[in-house]
């Protein structure tokens, strides 16, 4: 079967559990763009066959993450990134305040 690419707008990995392995679905933090871009537009990517996502999206299909899309899978690297991109306005909570014009950090 297929490789999918997973990608992950969450900061942080994500460790899930299907058939009594440990399956580690990388977060923003393991991607080099963040040091160049920030984390806006930024997911990280896990490669992985295809009928493992499958497993993992059927199990954890309750979880925010999956069902909101902050976690999700492309056929490949290329369109991963053009999903992240069209995904940058997704809010998961976890990002970090900008301070606007005129506002003080307290």
């Amino acid at each position: 079967m297929a490789n999918v690419v997973v990608s992950s707008k969450l900061i942080h990995g994500t460790v899930f559990e299907v058939n009594g392995k440990e399956i580690v679905v990388n977060g923003q933090n393991s991607s080099e763009l963040v040091a160049v871009r920030g984390y806006e537009g930024v997911c990280g990517l896990t490669h992985m066959p295809e009928e493992l996502w499958q497993a993992i999206e059927s199990k954890y299909a309750g979880m925010t993450a999956i069902k909101e899309g902050f976690i999700f899978a492309q056929k490949n690297e290329a369109n991963a990134k053009a999903a992240a991109e069209d995904k940058k306005d997704l809010k998961t909570g976890g990002e970090q305040h900008v301070l606007k014009k005129g506002e003080k950090e307290e």
